[in-house]
Parts: C-alpha cells; structure tokens; sequence
C-alpha cells in the first residue's frame, strides 16, 4: 500500500500549478458493464497473454503487465538499446499507470514450524468496499531557508473491487472502482479546488486487473470513465496502488516469523523509483494472518516535467523510508493496513531567469479500512 506516496508530489504539483484541468477530448471505454464469466483471464483486460507488453503506441489508460526485475538501476527510458533487458521490460515505457513491474518475491527465511503454504482464496463476485486514507505533514526549505509549505489536503477514497471470475489456478479477475473522493482543507484553499477538479471524474468504473493467489498484480488495465487533460499522472499514481494494496506471498511454505521481499523498478509518468519492501509473518491462525513489511525507495538524480511545462525541475535526490502493519483475512482481495512513511526530496527548479533548490520532507500517513471487520487473533 506504500504506492500512493507518490501522490505527494502530485498534491504539491497542483498546489503550485496555475493552470486548471479542462475536460479530456476522448473517454472511450465504458467499463460500467463487465462480463461476468471470463473463460480467459487474460480476455478480462483485452490482452493475449499477462506477460505480453503492450504495444509501442501505448493507451491512453493504465496498461500494465506483470514484469519480474531483479536489478536494482531504475527503468531505462523507452529508447534504450539493452540488449540484456526482457521484453516486458522494455515494455516499461512512460505512460499513464503503465507497468508496475513487481519482482516476484523472494524468501528470505521459512520460519518456525509448522509451515503451510499461504494462499488467498478470491470468492467470484463478492464485493469489497474499502476506504483509503491519506495524511501528509509537509516542510519545506528553498535556498536553504525554511518556506510555508503549500497545504496538503487529508485525502479520502471510497473504493470497491469485485472479482469477477476465478481461474483453476486460484488467480482473480478484479474489476475496481471510485465510489467517493473527500479532500478535507480550509475553506477556499486553492490546492484542494484544483485537485477536486481533477479527481471528481475519476469517480466510477476505474479498472480491471489480474491478481494471483500469492496476491501477485499479473497485468492491470485502467480507465476511469472520464478524466480531465492533466490527469494522467494521477491516474498513473492510483492504479500502482490499487495494484499494490494486496500484500504478496512466498511460493514456499512457511510459519511464525518467515521473512520475504520483492525488490523492483517503478517506472512512472512522473518519477522513476526502485522500491523494495521486506516483510515479515508475525502471526497465522486459520485464513488469517498479520504481516509487517519496512519499505525503502530510492531514485536516481533524473529530470522531471515542471508544473505546467514551465519549468525544468532536477531531482537531486530522492528517498523514503517506513513501516506498514497489515491484518490479511486471506480469503478477501484487500487488507486492513496501517503505514507511517517519511520522504525526502531535494529539487532543484531550472526557469528563464533563475535557479531556486527546493528541499522538501513529508511524513505522510496512510490507512485502509475494508468494509466489514477483519479480526485479530
């Protein structure tokens, strides 16, 4: 669930962004009435396999396959010649929501005994409502001296997800959706103006994708039904995390204390990060389990797009670090989960007339609460 600390960077984007959204010239496809029987998985998303990349003119929407990266450096840029680089790895091009290229994930230690291999178990057409929550504590220093930080907006997303069809191997076809955005802040506060703006028409049918009985995101293909010119990174952002709230499993058995991690680039419209997160069973009983997993992300010096083309913005530096706490009832898609995270960026802006280095540290909290208690042992 750690994903949506990106959205900091989308908040401050707008906060400093003059310019409003204005509506989208082309919402084609109507995610509103899915197939309810998929004989194919892989026909839910409209793809011929979950590992095959997409095409070079990449969608408008979130189009994502399942690709394992094992090394460290972040994505090469779509022009890369690496002859070394797998398919669906080249396939990791900038594009709205495109490719969260989970690694798969790595034991570390099985643990005590006994052992059993941890499986979820989707149930076809049960509706999960959830509600995510994010909390943001900014500062801010330019040149060195300490600046009023842009307000951060507490946010609030009502989500549902519906598997739509189980194949023999225990993988879920989910269709997603965005019932209610709430963005708490002063009244008349710029910042939240904007972003209700351009989150408002998200609301609806968001996406589909396809998730794996180790909870493993195979492939996600997102679309909100309407969306406003200058959306897409967050929609980029929102489908990464929906594709990342189910916490993954080891394909070996294991108990009390096993310890796993994934290790993976983040290819983004936004930024490219290297992300690998460490978790660890801290108790089983029946279909559930509590997992803690400590997260860091990590990003090379890179250029970013400036809020409305005007700048050019250098990231100097890039890290976050934190903690979530998840209590997985192993037959439902989503957890309860906590997370505390802090972030350092350190920005330098690049204008017509001059230079300014922004140095910015967020403590950002975030929460999801599943419909319906999921209950400790």
């Amino acid at each position: 669930m750690n994903r949506l600390p990106a959205l900091v960077l989308l908040t401050f984007a707008f906060a400093c962004n003059e310019s409003k959204p204005s509506p989208a010239k082309d919402t084609k496809a109507d995610a509103a009435k899915p197939a309810t029987t998929v004989a194919n998985l892989d026909d839910l998303l409209g793809v011929t396999g979950a590992s095959e990349a997409p095409s070079s003119e990449a969608p408008s929407h979130a189009e994502t396959p399942h690709a394992s990266v094992s090394g460290a450096s972040p994505a090469s840029s779509p022009s890369s010649t690496d002859a070394g680089a797998s398919s669906s790895e080249k396939a990791s091009e900038k594009a709205p929501g495109k490719a969260t290229t989970q690694a798969d994930v790595i034991l570390l230690n099985a643990g005590a005994e006994p052992k059993k291999p941890l499986r979820y178990k989707f149930d076809k057409g049960n509706n999960e409502s959830f509600i995510f929550e994010l909390k943001m504590v900014p500062t801010i220093e330019v040149n060195g001296k300490k600046e009023k930080p842009p307000t951060a907006p507490s946010l609030k997303f009502a989500f549902t997800a519906v598997p739509l069809d189980i194949n023999p191997e225990g993988s879920a076809g989910v269709e997603w959706a965005i019932s209610r955005i709430d963005i708490a802040a002063p009244p008349g506060d710029k910042s939240a103006t904007d972003l209700r703006q351009a989150w408002e028409p998200l609301k609806g049918p968001f996406g589909k994708s396809i998730v794996t009985s180790r909870g493993i995101t195979q492939h996600h293909k997102f679309q909100p039904k309407e969306a406003v010119e200058g959306s897409d990174a967050i929609v980029d952002q929102l489908a990464r995390t929906l594709a990342d709230l189910t916490v993954p499993l080891p394909e070996e058995p294991v108990g009390k204390g096993a310890k796993w991690k994934r290790k993976y680039r983040v290819p983004s419209i936004q930024i490219e990060l290297v992300e690998e997160q460490t978790y660890e069973l801290i108790e089983e009983k029946d279909d559930t389990i509590r997992v803690e997993s400590k997260v860091t992300e990590t990003a090379p010096r890179q250029e970013v797009a400036g809020p409305g083309g005007n700048a050019k913005l250098i990231i100097e530096k890039y890290e976050g670090s934190g903690k979530v706490t998840s209590l997985v009832d192993l037959k439902r898609l989503i957890p309860k989960a906590d997370s505390n995270l802090t972030h350092l960026q350190v920005i330098t802006a690049h204008s017509a007339n001059e230079k300014a280095t922004q140095k910015l540290s967020t403590v950002t909290t975030m929460k999801v609460s599943p419909e319906g208690s999921i209950k400790p042992h």
